[in-house]
């Protein structure tokens, strides 16, 4: 259907009733024309953002974001998909309020890894992540170990000073030693990381027969037998 330009009487057959934009962007707006817009851009979400970033700006509260100042910019308040404290983002996509949530949730929740139950003495739940770690949980138990699941990610450089984190399997609390159970091709593949971390940590880095046999000086006795077979499985 042709239509004719309000603006220049061009006829065209183009949705809506410009021919072009120079045409429409010189229409005359009504008063009541203007009030929607205005009601329209009042109830945007960049608006809506800008004056919860004010808000918050008064709070003096911005998480781990301090970068974001400017008065014109778009804040989004969300809760870390990983420890669930409120932050604030400049992106909607944004998940985690910290790089060290990031590297945990990326580290176990993203990727596919066997989720094992574990009990400990004490009585709470723990997930390990592989035969091999059960075994040396089994095993330090059952030599009275004082031991835990390191929380707190180890940071290093790498050869291009790019900041890196890492976390083991185990912390031995009386003996200021962590440990993680790899098999030989992890530790192969992963030998000069390895070689940065441990002169930085006291970090002990085995397969599953040599980290027993590393252990078993530090039992002080005969080391107990956990039942449990041991194998060369995949870490």
């Amino acid at each position: 259907m042709m239509k004719t330009c309000p603006k220049c009487n061009t006829t065209h057959n183009k949705p809506g009733t410009y021919c072009s934009r120079p045409c429409a962007n010189s229409k005359t707006w009504s008063d009541e024309d203007k009030l929607k817009k205005s009601i329209a851009a009042k109830n945007s979400k960049k608006v809506k953002n800008f004056h919860a970033n004010k808000e918050k700006r008064k709070l003096k509260y911005w998480g781990d974001n301090k970068h974001i100042f400017g008065e014109s910019s778009s804040v989004f308040f969300t809760n870390c998909s990983h420890c669930g404290l409120l932050f604030t983002a400049k992106t909607r996509d944004k998940k985690c309020c910290s790089s060290e949530c990031r590297y945990y949730r990326k580290t176990f929740n993203l990727v596919q890894k066997t989720h094992i139950k574990y009990i400990m003495v004490d009585g709470s739940e723990i997930n390990l992540h592989s035969k091999w770690e059960v075994t040396v949980a089994e095993y330090l138990d059952a030599n009275q170990f004082k031991w835990e699941r390191p929380s707190k990610t180890l940071s290093w450089l790498d050869n291009e000073q790019n900041k890196r984190k890492y976390l083991p399997d185990f912390y031995l609390n009386d003996h200021g030693v962590y440990l993680d159970v790899k098999n030989p091709h992890k530790i192969n593949q992963d030998k000069e990381k390895l070689s940065i971390l441990k002169n930085q940590y006291p970090l002990i880095v085995h397969t599953l027969v040599d980290m027993l046999v590393y252990l078993e000086p530090l039992a002080g006795f005969e080391p107990a037998t956990t039942g449990v077979e041991f194998q060369h499985s995949v870490h």
